[in-house]
């Protein structure tokens, strides 16, 4: 198949297999929450098929953004 290029002849994979390398993605969904000074301070893997994640996510996202 013909490979998709992202720009700067950068193909989809090699960017998909650097992002993958450099942050530890194993699993897909990965879910990454990011604080105001740009540190992760929280990953989630997966995902949950009944939507009890969201809630999880939104719970973090307000303390964080208390801070």
């Amino acid at each position: 198949s013909t490979p998709q290029y992202l720009e700067d002849n950068i193909t989809l994979k090699a960017y998909c297999d650097f992002i993958k390398n450099k942050f530890n993605v194993f699993s897909y969904p990965t879910t990454f929450i990011i604080d105001k000074k740009g540190i992760v301070r929280e990953i989630y893997f997966g995902f949950d098929q009944y939507g009890h994640d969201v809630e999880k996510y939104k719970v973090k996202i307000d303390e964080l953004l208390k801070e």
